[in-house]
């Protein structure tokens, strides 16, 4: 009785275990969709946009990548790395997500 007791219990075990590690390792592989994620927070501030031009180029940037002078890429002393805001020039009414 013992044996066949260890036996239901490795097959059921088996039973859910592999199947369980197959969608894990199906779920690895699967990528997040592109599109377009914004989400307006209404938060606005107001300030001075400034630029880094050639002497900069090519320089390892605060999150550890090499900034690049032609991407569209900003830096806030309070946002953290990666947020993704639009700067608008109040002149022209034009904005740019960076």
């Amino acid at each position: 009785m013992e044996k066949t007791f260890q036996k239901w219990s490795r097959r059921k075990l088996a039973g859910t275990v592999v199947p369980l590690t197959g969608l894990l390792l199906l779920s690895a592989c699967s990528s997040v969709p592109k599109g377009d994620f914004s989400l307006d927070l209404g938060i606005k501030d107001r300030g001075v946009a400034s630029w880094y031009g050639k002497e900069f180029h090519g320089k390892l940037a605060a999150n550890g990548e090499l900034f690049d002078m032609t991407a569209y890429t900003a830096a806030h002393r309070k946002l953290p790395l990666g947020t993704m805001i639009r700067v608008m020039n109040v002149h022209n009414g034009k904005s740019v997500q960076v």
